[in-house]
């Protein structure tokens, strides 16, 4: 099926596009990402040794590149206790996979080192890094850092946040939020004024650049946890140890003009600023949402004037 009809479209549409007479057969087996002793099946990218959140357009400094890990940032290593990826966090950039993938269920299990490194060594800022799927196009085209991709932000407080990697916008349930005047949502943000979308299901749907966080923090400190991603057609849900903490559709992106769905790509695992293990990565191909997280999914999205729906409720 061509992913790009399934741009916009509402569910149950969706549901019904799927190939005649498929049958929903058990769940595929997990593919392993990370053999537990050895990056194989990884590159890794890294931006300037400074760091930070850089324009490539402007920047001077050279990133150190393709497979260039003079820091050893990406490591395998047990100082987490178990046999696990070591990311230091000392140069912003990611390792990725060399693999690429469409409808997928993508799964990590994580925790948080100690040590920060500058921009995100004070204490205002918190512990990140994350999964980018979808990857696609140039290594550093964001941020000097990563390829554009759908973001599963991982960071306290802020766990499954949405960002924007190299131009990239969805659709969401929600509205703008000033985080300082709102001490209910988890993510404090990390300067004054700080603006941001909060998903709110069931809200008006619109489509953003912005980020957006989550009325959710189900994350555990000190310990291991499991981020989720199912992304499936148009729709994206994001977990935190089983818990949908966000929901979005329609990730995209503009160039030459001309919006194209953003749907198929590869895996990335970021370094940003902070120490973080990953015990567990790996993901599996899937032919649909499971049903148990389709109340999350927006019933309807956007601009769907021409089309007939083909369920009803």
């Amino acid at each position: 099926m061509n992913h790009l009809l399934l741009k916009r479209l509402p569910l149950g549409m969706l549901l019904v596009l799927l190939t005649p007479g498929a049958s929903f057969a058990a769940e595929t087996e997990w593919q392993p990402l990370f053999n537990g002793r050895t990056l194989e099946g990884w590159d890794t990218w890294l931006g300037p040794r400074s760091s930070g959140y850089l324009d490539p357009k402007t920047t001077t400094e050279p990133p150190l590149g393709l497979n260039n890990d003079p820091l050893k940032v990406f490591t395998v290593d047990d100082q987490s206790g178990e046999r696990a990826i070591h990311v230091s966090g000392q140069v912003f950039g990611a390792m990725t996979t060399r693999d690429s993938f469409d409808n997928v269920h993508i799964r990590v299990v994580y925790k948080w080192g100690t040590r920060k490194w500058a921009p995100r060594d004070e204490d205002r800022h918190y512990r990140d890094t994350g999964i980018l799927y979808w990857a696609i196009g140039a290594q550093g085209a964001g941020s000097y850092a990563w390829m554009r991709s759908v973001e599963c932000n991982i960071m306290e407080k802020g766990a499954g946040q949405w960002w924007s990697v190299d131009g990239t916008h969805v659709d969401i349930e929600g509205r703008k939020v000033t985080l300082e005047s709102d001490p209910s949502i988890p993510y404090r943000g990390e300067g004054p004024g700080e603006q941001c979308i909060l998903w709110q299901p069931g809200a008006p749907q619109f489509t953003t650049g912005e980020g957006i966080t989550s009325p959710r923090d189900p994350e555990k400190p000190g310990v291991w946890n499991t981020c989720e991603v199912i992304a499936w057609g148009n729709v994206c849900l994001h977990l935190l140890n089983g818990e949908v903490v966000l929901a979005l559709t329609n990730p995209a992106y503009t160039e030459a003009g001309r919006e194209r769905a953003l749907n198929r790509g590869r895996i990335q695992l970021q370094s940003e600023g902070a120490e973080v293990f990953f015990r567990t990565v790996e993901a599996r191909p899937i032919r649909e949402i499971p049903v148990e997280l389709l109340r999350w999914v927006p019933k309807s999205a956007p601009d769907e004037r021409g089309f007939q729906p083909l369920l009803t409720p």
